[in-house]
C-alpha cells in the first residue's frame, strides 16, 4: 500500500460510517445502472455525498442512525474465553477420535469404494 493512501486514511476527517454509507449508495447506482450514461454518474455520484439527500425513508433513517451511533467501546483488557469446541482446543485424543469417526475420513482407511 503507498504511503499517500496510508497517510490519506489515517488523517481523514471523515467518518468511517459515513464512507461506508457513502460506498454503498455507489453500489446500489452502480447496480442499477443500465447505460452507460448512467453508470458513468452513479460513479461521479460518489464524490459528492451527502448522506441527508443520498437515502430516503426507512432506509434513510436507518443510515443516519448507523452514523450517528457511537460505537461501542471495547475493553481490551477482557479475557475472550476459549472455545473448547474449536479443533485447536481440543485435547489430542478428543480431536483425533471425531476426525476418524467423520465419512470423509473412512475412504483413506478402508479405500476408496
Amino acid at each position: 500500500m503507498s504511503f499517500r493512501l496510508v497517510a490519506k486514511r489515517s488523517f481523514s476527517s471523515v467518518n468511517p460510517r459515513v464512507t461506508i454509507a457513502k460506498n454503498c449508495h455507489v453500489f446500489s447506482l452502480v447496480k442499477n445502472a443500465k447505460t452507460e450514461a448512467e453508470l458513468n454518474a452513479a460513479l461521479a455520484a460518489g464524490s459528492t455525498f451527502d448522506v441527508a439527500k443520498a437515502f430516503s425513508g426507512d432506509l434513510g433513517a436507518t443510515v443516519n442512525q448507523y452514523i450517528a451511533d457511537t460505537p461501542v467501546p471495547i475493553n481490551v483488557n477482557q479475557e475472550v474465553p476459549p472455545d473448547m469446541s474449536a479443533w485447536q482446543n481440543k485435547e489430542f485424543g478428543d480431536y483425533v477420535n471425531e476426525e476418524v469417526n467423520r465419512d470423509a475420513f473412512k475412504p483413506f482407511v478402508w479405500g476408496a469404494a
